[in-house]
């Protein structure tokens, strides 16, 4: 038993081990109530986490703003899965690096289908867990929460908004994004395998509130 490592006569190296592990695992936990409420969040019709909302879960684990999502493993992109396009790869059917989408239909590995525009196919591989490596100040950003939201964020962990992603983007990017373009339903029509044709406010600071490398202030 784990448990035993700890008693007086388990040897302190261990010990020490186990609890260097327990640290860095926290580190990176996403089943904590600001990720479940920003997870929440993405749910296609869902409503946007109050401000309130935020402080509450920021202010009962001050260091959540600080850690970043790590994808459970064994993760698939199945039917109602949070999805975005895996880093490195720009653009595909219409949606681009950095924007949420929704799986809705899934065949196989090689056909599935998102909520987008086009009734386009996606392959697995094409696609990451929509969190996937951000820090809650991202997916809020992505997520288009409302300012008073990102501004507790970027209170709790203002170091995020100079922070890029895997694909470079900073929250500033996808906070343009989140606003500008949201993912609609796909058409209801049904598909077969075979069918479908193949495939201002988060700029980087000085400080808390500086400007950002293209001379814009956090303005959310």
């Amino acid at each position: 038993c784990p448990i035993d490592l700890f008693q007086s006569s388990a040897p302190d190296d261990v010990a020490a081990l186990l609890f260097e592990a327990s640290s860095f695992l926290s580190r990176f936990a996403v089943d904590t109530p600001l990720w479940k409420l920003l997870l929440a969040a993405a749910v296609p019709g869902a409503e946007k986490p109050s401000a309130e909302a935020v402080r509450a879960v920021v202010e009962a684990d001050p260091g959540a703003a600080t850690r970043p999502f790590a994808t459970p493993a064994g993760w698939e992109p199945v039917k109602g899965a949070l999805v975005r396009l895996r880093p490195g790869l720009g653009e595909k059917n219409g949606l681009r690096a950095g924007e949420l989408a929704t799986v809705t239909e899934v065949h196989d590995d090689e056909h599935i289908m998102l909520n987008s525009e086009n009734l386009l196919w996606f392959k697995a591989a094409d696609l990451a867990h929509g969190f996937d490596g951000w820090l809650p100040l991202h997916a809020a950003a992505a997520l288009a929460l409302d300012k008073e939201a990102l501004s507790l964020l970027l209170e709790a962990h203002s170091a995020a908004a100079a922070t890029a992603d895997a694909d470079g983007k900073l929250p500033l990017a996808l906070a343009r994004r989140g606003r500008g373009r949201r993912r609609r339903p796909a058409p209801s029509a049904p598909c077969r395998v075979g069918r479908g044709r193949p495939g201002g406010a988060l700029a980087p600071a000085r400080g808390a509130h500086g400007r950002g490398g293209d001379g814009q202030r956090w303005r959310p």
